[in-house]
């Protein structure tokens, strides 16, 4: 796995869905409008930051496998198109899922690293604005509220304002099918000036099921 400090999170990767694909491209011609590259295209469940390889991945994963021992594989379906905020100009443009498995993993996993709220003592509170922008009303208490959307595109200036808008009305009653979720990944994200790469550091499948669950 290597030394030093790597810039991590937690997510569901989402591939084989053309019509997301497709989408997130159109996202990517629009002047001002940064889209999400197919292969990078997944679920944020939490972002950790940056994080010592030797000192706290090994405790994540261990984390990681303790929920995944509670969740079996399910069935995610993608629908719709949103954006945040809500109000005023947009900077994120998303696609919406709707999945009570998938809110109740995401639960487990930041409530099983909430004493890190984005790396938390490992990184002194660095990164709270990301996970609050990505999934996160607030990194204050445990009540925090996972909000369910696959990121397609980031909005840098307001020439695109008009084609962003275009794009959400086009596809905001679409379905763009759905994914099989068996495994928690924990990956890495390497900055660049052509956009980021990310790559595995580890699948945790998830070996739990419904009564489990449930229980």
């Amino acid at each position: 796995m290597g030394t030093g400090t790597v810039r991590s999170f937690i997510s569901i990767p989402v591939h084989g869905l053309p019509g997301i694909e497709r989408c997130a491209r159109e996202m990517g011609l629009i002047r001002g409008v940064t889209g999400v590259r197919p292969e990078n295209l997944h679920m944020t469940l939490k972002f950790l930051g940056d994080m010592d390889r030797e000192r706290n991945i090994p405790d994540v994963i261990r984390r990681l496998g303790e929920v995944a021992g509670h969740h079996g594989p399910f069935t995610l379906p993608f629908g719709g198109t949103g954006h945040f905020p809500e109000q005023g100009r947009i900077r994120v443009v998303y696609i919406a899922a709707e999945s009570d498995e998938l809110v109740s993993l995401a639960r487990d996993v930041i409530m099983s690293l909430g004493d890190q709220p984005g790396g938390g003592d490992w990184n002194r509170g660095r990164n709270r604005d990301r996970n609050r922008s990505c999934n996160l009303s607030s990194n204050r208490d445990r009540n925090e509220t996972f909000i369910p959307h696959l990121t397609i595109g980031r909005v840098k200036r307001p020439e695109g304002d008009a084609g962003v808008r275009r794009i959400i009305d086009r596809y905001s009653g679409h379905d763009f099918g759905s994914i099989r979720v068996d495994a928690l990944y924990l990956m890495a994200s390497t900055l660049t000036p052509q956009g980021p790469i990310h790559d595995v550091l580890r699948a945790i499948p998830l070996t739990g099921s419904l009564a489990e669950k449930i229980a």
